[in-house]
């Protein structure tokens, strides 16, 4: 079986807990318990992120890389829809926006399934991420900003689904067709 570039790196992200792109190094043993991959990666942020994971474990490590990820991701795109270059801040609910944008754009159909495995299941997970970062200083927040900005998307895997077209999680109808 042949397969793509993209789906090679797709598979070592959601299974192997490895980081393709960003890798200069590789090793067997793990430096953490989700390891593999060493290198180019900010070893501030790899700290903070361990740290954070040793506290709460409600959160795989590539979680907290993805949604740093989308925070910038989100942020050029607002850019691009006309927002003022000086004013960057990102509400909550443009925040999972822009989360289950940029994981159709990365991971397509596995999109859905990548967020539950990393333990991303609604907007408030979201939120949960975000704050856990804020706690360590990888993001701030205004005194406007609550927990209670990521309540949008309460099924946001289900939304995915939706997006992406899996048939098994359409809405059904109240009264099937009879077909004769």
């Amino acid at each position: 079986m042949i397969l793509t570039k993209y789906f090679k790196k797709r598979f070592f992200q959601l299974f192997r807990g490895i980081n393709y792109e960003n890798c200069s190094e590789w090793s067997i043993l793990p430096e953490t318990q989700f390891g593999g991959c060493h290198g180019k990666m900010d070893e501030k942020f790899t700290q903070a992120v361990d740290r954070i994971v040793r506290e709460d474990a409600r959160y795989h490590p590539d979680a907290y890389e993805f949604i740093n990820e989308a925070v910038s991701f989100t942020v050029k795109k607002l850019a691009r829809t006309g927002k003022p270059r000086g004013a960057r801040h990102i509400s909550g609910g443009e925040l999972v926006s822009g989360t289950m944008d940029l994981a159709v754009e990365q991971f397509g159909p596995l999109a859905p399934d990548v967020l539950e495995n990393w333990g991303i299941r609604c907007g408030n997970d979201v939120g949960n991420i975000v704050y856990n970062m804020i706690g360590v200083e990888l993001l701030s927040a205004s005194p406007e900003d609550s927990r209670s900005d990521f309540d949008c998307h309460p099924e946001l895997i289900r939304e995915l689904r939706i997006r992406m077209g899996s048939p098994s999680d359409f809405p059904k109808p109240s009264d099937p067709p009879i077909i004769a």
